[in-house]
């Protein structure tokens, strides 16, 4: 048995080097300059609090363009990159974002970086030996950061390359989604980022003599640990963790981060890499067709380009789960991030201006397509109708998907239990922090023989099918609670029985309405709610099967729905609910998918 404190630092110590993994992926590359390095340079922003960076100077003639990338995970795990991209004659600025590393100020992850983005692009282009051209690349939280900075419109921001970047877009808000609150999310990540913050605060009382007695004096003595924990969390080591449990998914305070807000604000071409399993991939992908409709000048409009693959949050090289994907699956994110740059900050001739806006793998067939936009063109809406002539509850039922509407039924409905002392586990999806959870695509049979899931299939199919978009779920739902939740995956079953989920979805039904104004459930009163699934692009192959699986709990991907009407941030009364799932010709539940025509 490995102790409860050595798996947390092991699992801290594995999560920060994927996440450098991620930020910094660039590979090795043939030297061509030497590199001169200068550690924590400071930029001030415009409040006077001043970042500060290492800085990667190829030695030569110059001027030179820069790549900047803004982390809270550490800029001395770029040192590597730093070097590399420098040898290509590039002027790399890897800078720890505001509170973290050597940056002073607090840290309140996501709400400074849009105008810290634009300060630190405008001081990096005016560095000595810049040409005044400036992007920006990186993954994950260092993606976000360059939308964040695009969004400012920096004058010296030419382009991005953002890796599964973490932004808010509509109903997938950063920690939320359809109004659920992301908590393996929220948690595992903040949990990794409060060690810095503790050591921080220790050092600064260690140097203020006046600030560590002001603590002793607090009274009882006993509340000295609580006193420190307190100043931590004012230093930004997870008081932000408060603010998000305690404002709803629709208030100002998440409108702020909302990218949609300000489609015309992205001025310049970005490449935007992601994956059908990334926790941020739905966020992304929606983005794009606002971007190809509305960003702010032509180049942004018709010269970025979209790159979907069969990833999670790790991008290409970290597993994807029980599917294999195939050797095309692969791709080669720092070689074509070169070529990206090269385009764009040297005017060198290459591939870039040749590749298609979308590039998308379609996963079942394994294989890619391109496109001139998402939504891909020629696609139309096919239905499969839910029915159960006896139930669909688990496995062990008989829930039916049909392309015809059930004009008579049996049963009109199905129920769906759900207890928040019992909630559905977790096992694979959009996931990240925790790497006890691993995201991607798996086997869903062990949670499909569960009491509380209800499962729809079709009959074998007779041809592949491939769905490319973004499916939604119609459902007619009753409860007998004022809350509950429906959390929906759309899974591929192949003839052997293995059910490999392809996308999901999930809604707080007191958001059915919109985010605006949550609104409890009469009980048995029969609603019309739509849920939309993450984008996909999936064939289901001849003799495989489409299923729909429906649960109203999924733990630690969502925080647990007490079912009572309470509060997320101080709920502490669970209750049981019954749902009812209804059918037939006067409730026709449906799945709705894209289909590609002629397929």
């Amino acid at each position: 048995m490995i102790p409860s404190r050595l798996k947390l630092e092991r699992a801290l110590k594995i999560f920060a080097a994927l996440c450098a993994a991620l930020l910094f992926s660039a590979g090795l590359r043939a030297a061509e300059y030497q590199v001169k390095i200068e550690n924590n340079v400071p930029a001030a922003m415009r409040d006077g609090v001043v970042l500060k960076a290492d800085i990667y100077r190829p030695e030569g003639a110059g001027p030179f363009p820069v790549l900047l990338a803004r982390t809270p995970y550490g800029k001395q795990g770029a040192a590597a990159t730093g070097k590399n991209m420098a040898k290509r004659g590039y002027i790399v600025v890897i800078q720890d974002v505001r509170g973290r590393g050597k940056s002073a100020g607090i840290f309140n992850p996501f709400f400074d970086d849009e105008k810290d983005g634009y300060d630190t692009v405008e001081w990096a282009a005016k560095l000595p030996g810049s040409d005044g051209k400036v992007g920006m690349f990186g993954g994950s939280y260092g993606g976000g950061t360059q939308v964040d900075a695009a969004l400012a419109s920096p004058p010296h921001l030419v382009t991005i390359f953002a890796v599964v970047p973490s932004i808010s877009y509509k109903s997938h808000q950063v920690v939320f989604e359809g109004g659920e609150f992301r908590q393996l999310l929220a948690e595992s990540w903040s949990a990794a980022q409060t060690p810095e913050i503790y050591s921080r605060t220790l050092g600064e009382l260690a140097a203020n003599g006046p600030l560590f007695g002001k603590l002793m004096m607090k009274l009882p003595v006993s509340n000295f640990m609580d006193a420190l924990f307190d100043q931590s969390l004012m230093n930004g080591g997870g008081g932000y963790f408060r603010e998000w449990v305690s404002h709803a998914p629709g208030s100002p305070y998440w409108e702020r981060l909302d990218v949609a807000r300000q489609i015309s604000h992205l001025r310049i071409p970005g490449c935007y890499l992601e994956g059908w399993f990334d926790i941020f991939g739905p966020q992304t992908i929606e983005l794009f067709p606002a971007l190809q409709k509305d960003a702010g000048t032509e180049l942004a409009r018709t010269k970025s380009q979209l790159i979907v693959g069969p990833w999670t949050h790790g991008g290409p090289g970290f597993p994807s789960g029980d599917a294999n994907f195939g050797p095309d699956a692969k791709f080669k994110i720092g070689a074509y991030q070169d070529q990206w740059f090269d385009y764009w900050l040297k005017g060198k001739a290459n591939e870039v201006p040749a590749e298609p806006p979308v590039r998308l793998f379609v996963m079942g067939e394994n294989r890619w397509e391109n496109s001139p936009t998402w939504p891909v063109p020629g696609e139309h809406a096919r239905k499969l109708y839910l029915s159960a002539p006896t139930s669909a509850v688990s496995l062990k039922g008989d829930g039916l998907l049909s392309f015809a509407v059930p004009i008579k039924v049996r049963r009109e409905n199905d129920v769906l239990p759900a207890d928040p002392e019992h909630p559905v586990p977790t096992r694979g999806g959009k996931l990240c922090c925790d790497l006890a959870f691993l995201p991607g695509a798996y086997d869903q049979r062990a949670n499909e023989e569960r009491q509380d899931v209800l499962v729809y299939s079709t009959p074998p199919l007779t041809e592949p099918l491939t769905v490319i978009g973004n499916p939604s779920f119609v459902a007619f739902v009753s409860s007998d609670r004022p809350s509950a939740d429906l959390i929906v995956k759309l899974v591929d079953v192949s003839p052997d029985g293995k059910a490999i989920n392809v996308a999901d979805g999930a809604l707080r039904l007191s958001y059915r309405n919109g985010f605006a104004k949550p609104e409890h459930l009469s009980p048995g009163k029969i609603y019309e709610v739509h849920i939309d699934l993450d984008p996909t692009a999936n064939t289901f192959l001849a003799g495989h099967r489409i299923r729909l699986q429906i649960a109203g709990t999924e733990f630690p991907t969502y925080a647990r729905n007490l079912n009572s009407g309470e509060g997320l941030a101080d709920g502490v009364h669970p209750m049981i609910s019954h749902s009812k799932i209804w059918y037939g010709a006067k409730h026709p539940s449906r799945l709705v998918m894209e289909i590609q025509a002629g397929r």
